[in-house]
C-alpha cells in the first residue's frame, strides 16, 4: 500500500506510528511518501518510509527529496499472514 500525505514535522511521530500501524493491521508492505519543505504555516521533514509487515522500519528518508530503492519480500506477506490468520477473521457486514 502507498500512502502520499503531507504531514508536519511537529507531528512526525503520528506519521510513522501510523504507517507501521497499517503495515500491522493489513499485514501488508506500507510505503509513506511525505512532503519536504515550508509553507506559511508548517514545515514538513518528509520521512518518507518503508514498513515491513509486522511494522518494522525498512527504510526511512528525512529531510531529504530522493527515490527511495528497496528490495522488498513479497513473500514475507504470505508467510505472515499464514503464521498470524487474524485476518480471516474479518467478515463483511
Amino acid at each position: 500500500m502507498i500512502n502520499i500525505a503531507n504531514w508536519p514535522t511537529k507531528r512526525i511521530h503520528h506519521w510513522k506510528a501510523l504507517l507501521g500501524a497499517r503495515a500491522i493491521e493489513n499485514q501488508f508492505l506500507m510505503i509513506g511518501v511525505n512532503r519536504v519543505g515550508d509553507d506559511p504555516f508548517h514545515q514538513y521533514n518528509g520521512c518518507s518510509a518503508i514498513f515491513n509487515t509486522m511494522g518494522d522500519e525498512i527504510i526511512l528518508v528525512e529531510n531529504e527529496e530522493k527515490i527511495i530503492y528497496a528490495d522488498l519480500n513479497l513473500a514475507e506477506v504470505k508467510t505472515t499472514r499464514e503464521k498470524l490468520p487474524f485476518l480471516d477473521d474479518i467478515k463483511m457486514i
